[in-house]
């Protein structure tokens, strides 16, 4: 017997432990007929063409599922297990989502609504930010502005909760993945994030926008007051004036040119997010 023939089994052998037949059976072209409970009828399934209207899924594992060219309208997922499914050109038009586990599922071309977003969102930032990501995509692709900026606003949301407990959360998970010098880094970036955050919801709520105009104009006009010793009516004017037209000799050459420039910096901003939001329709 050859050396070629005997190392053969062994090879053979290491690959059966290191690989096992992953095959979803198929289930298509049928309609749901009843209301389904505590199933595992969808576990690791290829659903293709599947179609339900007006039916109730408690407890229903769609677990690493493929849902693919699907009509669930008007359904109600109660509790249902979502984990690692790929939805994609389907239609869940009117459907609801209660206390859903969509954690790693992602979704491509498919019209559902914000119930995911608003009642099912996964325990951990990482996971409520891969799946914002993915529904913002998906939304975008039909046209759902709304889904779109709600999706926005969940994901930012969950970026700052990520970059803060990733900082200074005494939580194991974070301590045990990010240490020494990674956590400054991640502070640094919590800061930055939570300044852009309060100054204008990082583009996604411009009226904040108002309220740094107010301020600023309030700080030019107390420096009038109380730094240049003017009268309050002298230093709002002019305060105003600095800031809206560039004027506002009474303040200062130095004061002027801060108020100019976060004029230009405020409305800078206010345009940036316009031009976001209207890319979106």
């Amino acid at each position: 017997m050859t050396e070629e023939a005997v190392n053969l089994p062994l090879v053979e052998d290491e690959t059966a432990e290191v690989f096992r037949e992953h095959r979803k059976t198929q289930v298509a072209d049928v309609e749901i007929t009843v209301d389904l409970q505590s199933s595992n009828i969808f576990f690791q399934k290829r659903l293709e063409r599947v179609f339900a209207v007006g039916r109730c899924f408690n407890q229903v594992s769609f677990k690493q599922s493929v849902i693919k060219e699907c009509y669930f309208r008007k359904c109600e997922f109660i509790d249902c297990d979502f984990t690692g499914a790929h939805v994609s050109g389907s239609n869940f038009q009117g459907a609801k989502f209660d206390g859903c586990d969509f954690s790693y599922a992602t979704f491509e071309k498919s019209e559902i609504g914000l119930d995911i977003l608003t009642h099912n969102l996964p325990p951990h930032e990482n996971l409520k930010q891969d799946l914002a990501r993915s529904l913002r995509t998906n939304y975008g692709s039909v046209g759902n502005c709304d889904g779109v900026n709600a999706a926005i606003l969940v994901e930012l949301t969950a970026t700052l909760d990520h970059y803060r407990k990733a900082a200074f959360s005494a939580e194991s998970h974070y301590r045990r993945k990010h240490k020494g010098l990674e956590r400054v880094v991640y502070a640094g970036k919590f800061a930055a994030f939570w300044m852009l955050e309060k100054f204008w919801g990082n583009g996604e709520r411009p009226w904040r926008l108002i309220w740094v105009a107010l301020g600023v104009w309030l700080l030019g006009t107390a420096y009038g007051v109380w730094g240049l010793g003017l009268p309050v009516s002298i230093a709002s004017s002019a305060s105003a004036s600095a800031f809206v037209l560039g004027g506002g000799k009474e303040l200062g050459l130095a004061a002027v040119l801060a108020l100019s420039l976060a004029r230009y910096l405020i409305l800078g901003m206010f345009l940036a997010s316009l031009v976001k939001r209207l890319a979106r329709r």
